[in-house]
């Protein structure tokens, strides 16, 4: 790389880390935004790094890359948005918002990179494309796969990084939410990329630089507004009554319910989804026989102290559901043993 463009890259982080800046302010006030900016520094100049090596690395590397990362976008991000810390002293509350996003948007850096990979051994495909030879035509054919490898992987990080954020985005709306703060990071991230798509691209190659922060960009807004939405209630609602079908089928073809929801994976669901009120929680069940109770742990707000257990449907002979929900508390009051959290079942 010539001093040029080193100078160019570190003028490139320095006006991405004070735009940063003002928008971090704008939302957590001046004077406690330090954090966020080291923590965002930090993320740049891995991206930066990241970008430097992939430079050295073999296509076989580069794929290996990022496939780990496209693994790790396959943990539960969005288990941050309520994670435990947030009761911690304020300075660790101002790196979360930095921290949450580290992972997708070094996902859209690697969409980036494996893109500019992908495009130059396209190229090589191309332009060898009239050569004769039993060399050639190997060369060509070896080009043209790891191009198409190459540009899938990117597209599936790029997909699967905007899914994170999907659901990242409506889990935070059912906790203290951070609002459109939550696309700084990844916002920065695409722009730095673009830029550097369009800087090293060559030729008629620079408009998919330029197309990959417009595109991107359009997705993550429009992703971002949709989930904004969505009512995590009326959400919580529709997967109950998807839990509630799964145990009807296994009602008719079982001849009895199932004594809980774990008999119903795979045949009847290959996954259950959960509850969107608290992260981590699960569903209140008790079956038999010939009955089941389905229920959930409910709050007004996220800020209400007040938990109640909320029974969903009920089928077969009444028995009593006071303690319907009282594991699912036992579990919430141990992983967020820091919240003073009363609970009652509904109707009491």
């Amino acid at each position: 790389m010539t001093m040029k463009m080193k100078i160019f890259y570190g003028f490139t982080l320095i006006l991405l880390a004070l735009t940063s800046w003002l928008v971090v302010g704008f939302f957590w006030g001046f004077p406690g935004s330090g954090w966020q900016i080291a923590w965002l520094m930090a993320f740049l100049l891995v991206a930066l790094g990241l970008g430097l090596a992939f430079k050295r690395m073999s296509a076989r590397v580069r794929i290996l890359t990022g496939l780990l990362i496209l693994a790790g976008l396959f943990s539960p991000t969005s288990s941050i948005a309520a994670h435990p810390s947030l009761n911690r002293p304020q300075t660790f509350q101002a790196l979360l918002p930095t921290t949450l996003f580290f992972l997708p948007s070094l996902g859209l850096v690697m969409a980036a990179l494996l893109l500019h990979s992908g495009i130059n051994h396209f190229k090589d495909w191309w332009r060898t494309r009239t050569e004769e030879g039993v060399g050639s035509r190997a060369t060509r054919k070896q080009a043209g796969k790891t191009a198409a490898v190459l540009l899938v992987l990117s597209v599936l990080l790029l997909t699967k990084t905007l899914h994170n954020l999907y659901w990242l985005t409506i889990w935070d709306n059912a906790n203290d939410s951070l609002g459109i703060f939550l696309l700084v990071v990844p916002v920065l991230a695409v722009l730095f990329c673009g830029l550097m798509l369009a800087l090293t691209l060559p030729d008629r190659a620079k408009l998919a630089g330029l197309m990959y922060p417009v595109i991107t960009l359009a997705l993550m807004f429009a992703l971002f507004t949709s989930a904004q939405k969505v009512d995590f209630r009326k959400l919580t609602e529709k997967r109950a009554e998807q839990v509630s079908q799964a145990v009807e089928s296994y009602y008719s073809r079982e001849g009895s319910y199932p004594q809980n929801l774990r008999k119903l994976i795979p045949r009847y669901a290959l996954s259950l989804p959960e509850p969107v009120i608290i992260y981590g929680q699960g569903w209140c069940y008790e079956g038999g026989d010939n009955f089941y109770r389905l229920g959930y742990i409910y709050r007004d707000h996220w800020s209400s102290p007040i938990l109640t257990g909320r029974i969903y449907k009920t089928e077969g002979p009444a028995s009593d559901t006071s303690h319907l929900c009282d594991t699912e508390m036992a579990a919430l009051r141990k992983h967020y043993s820091d919240y003073p959290w009363d609970y009652t079942m509904e109707g009491e």
